[in-house]
């Protein structure tokens, strides 16, 4: 089972890029006390994107179990990038200039060449001026993408309970875990003469939270100092209302609801910004921001039932538009 986790974290962690584009991210620490927002402008399209993926695959049916019937399920989900979020406006910021003008510059997401030189306003010329500002993966259509392993456990009253969880695993310098858990609800039970009618209706709620570790190369890295590393963190809240049809081998699902999440990246450690006419400054932890993401959704897929498994697609509609897709063994 630890194989599996950490073969999912492959697959959502920034690591699976990593030896792409290095996340020279701490080269923006030349912009001073504008650094952290420039950071942010940086990784702003991984972070939505997990928030917004945080709270997917929770539901393929809004059927819950029967008491002591239970489901083991692989999600895999991806938050599509829009284009306005493959690169920031540099310009807006004083302390830092680029070569030939340039005002836009990509984004973790963005594109994958060569970026242009960029220059501190605010330190002489040094070590980290005139160097190449950090580049995206380059993804042909860029998907910011997640996995989750979670169970279901009918507890009686048409109350399922779930959780999800991805202990602490990863490679490359960068580590990961998740868990989350869920109450699903069959709210049809209490509507007279609703066993004539193929379909179900619950509500459900759920919490996930995502915290991850990425260690700089000693080899890579930029600057000078000890102890460096970003930690970064999710968490998500969902409500939904959800109804599915109930026919045999094949039915639709979906839900509409509300999600609030919030995010943030810290880095750690001691800089040491070479400058070559003063003193070299030593940053220690020096930057941080946060993000926070809520509105309503709306979810709509399939489900294909062979014997006890079951597999699963749906569509979300939200900030980052989502697509998720599964496989569970579910016993009633």
């Amino acid at each position: 089972m630890k194989k599996v986790y950490t073969l999912l974290l492959a697959l959502i962690s920034l690591s699976a890029f990593s030896q792409e584009t290095h996340l020279n991210y701490e080269r923006y620490l030349i912009a001073g006390d504008e650094a952290p927002m420039i950071i942010k402008d940086y990784l702003n399209p991984a972070m939505v994107g997990m928030m917004n993926t945080a709270s997917s695959g929770w539901y393929s049916t809004a059927e819950t179990h029967k008491r002591f019937g239970f489901d083991i399920s692989v999600n895999l989900m991806g938050a599509f990038v829009p284009d306005s979020d493959l690169d920031f406006d540099i310009s807006k910021y004083n302390n830092i200039t680029v070569d030939g003008g340039q005002e836009m510059m990509p984004t973790i997401f963005g594109t994958k060449a060569e970026s242009p030189s960029i220059t501190s306003l605010i330190y002489q010329p040094a070590k980290g001026s005139g160097m190449n500002a950090p580049n995206g993966i380059g993804l042909t259509k860029p998907v910011a993408p997640n996995a989750m392993i979670q169970a279901g456990l009918g507890i009686g009253w048409g109350t399922e309970i779930k959780f999800r969880y991805v202990p602490n695993s990863g490679k490359d310098g960068f580590k990961a875990n998740t868990w989350g858990v869920a109450i699903q609800h069959d709210v049809f039970q209490y509507i007279p003469g609703n066993k004539a009618i193929p379909i179900h209706i619950s509500v459900i709620g759920g919490y996930t939270k995502s915290k991850g570790t990425w260690t700089f190369n000693s080899d890579d890295n930029q600057w000078d100092g000890s102890n460096q590393y970003t930690d970064f963190e999710v968490q998500n809240y969902s409500f939904q209302l959800l109804a599915s049809t109930n026919i045999p081998f094949i039915n639709a699902y979906g839900g509409i609801g509300y999600n609030s999440s919030k995010s943030s990246y810290k880095m750690y450690g001691e800089y040491i910004i070479d400058d070559e006419v003063n003193t070299p400054e030593t940053l220690m932890d020096p930057a941080s921001a946060d993000w926070e993401s809520s509105g309503f959704t709306a979810t709509a897929g399939v489900r294909l039932s062979i014997a006890f498994f079951k597999i699963f697609a749906d569509y979300t509609w939200k900030e980052y538009n989502t697509v998720t897709a599964g496989i569970a063994f579910s016993f009633r």
